[in-house]
């Protein structure tokens, strides 16, 4: 039960982190709708693509929590193995690779 526990610990707080991703994320449209009208819209266009890359990049760390999910799920199921540790290490790469070229994509003048 405590290794249930503590693996739940480890896990659970990230619901919240991304709840309040998309919460700031809805406010940020909405502000943005607010202020379009004395925008042009260039700067219109420039500022939804920003705000679209960083959602992206704020929503990449997910990739990590689904590779430590299976990897509690099966540390729980009693089915330990060296690929689930090795996917957990390859999901903390990908996300470290995926962040430069997000902003590469989204933000225009890094293009």
């Amino acid at each position: 039960l405590e290794g249930a526990l503590l693996k739940a610990w480890t896990t659970l707080p990230f619901l919240p982190a991304y709840l309040i991703v998309i919460k700031v994320f809805r406010r940020l449209r909405i502000v943005l709708a607010e202020k379009s009208s004395s925008m042009s819209d260039r700067t219109r266009y420039l500022q939804i693509n920003i705000i679209k890359g960083l959602v992206v990049q704020s929503c990449l760390p997910t990739i990590d929590t689904f590779a430590v999910g299976i990897y509690v799920c099966s540390q729980l199921l009693r089915l330990p193995s060296n690929a689930t540790g090795y996917l957990v290490l390859l999901s903390f790469e990908l996300v470290a690779l995926l962040h430069p070229l997000v902003s590469l994509y989204f933000v225009q003048p890094y293009r």
